[in-house]
């Protein structure tokens, strides 16, 4: 479908969501391209190239649904975290009081 990882370190990253969503949402190229940041907007051209097709409108709706599940997951993700460092800092204020 796209080769972004020929022009992105991340296709994941922000950039590289900003990418997927703006094709996900039927955005023009030019729109897509000014919301990067200066250093992706560099490689403009590359950019161009690749998305330089049109995807099926049922293709951009489950991009569409990849992109909210990757978003969800992240969230779920940075929840655990945090929690793991509570715990952490339980434990260990636990443990200060016991030595």
């Amino acid at each position: 479908m796209l080769n972004l990882n020929n022009a992105l370190t991340d296709i994941f990253g922000k950039n590289g969501r900003m990418i997927l969503s703006g094709i996900s949402l039927g955005k023009s190229v030019d729109h897509i391209i000014a919301s990067l940041s200066p250093n992706v907007r560099k490689k403009a051209a590359q950019i161009r190239k690749i998305l330089d097709r049109e995807i099926s409108q049922s293709a951009a709706f489950r991009l569409q649904i990849c992109l909210k599940l990757i978003t969800s997951l992240d969230d779920e993700i940075e929840a655990l975290e945090k929690e793991i460092v509570t715990i952490q800092l339980r434990e260990n204020n636990i443990n200060s009081h016991l030595y």
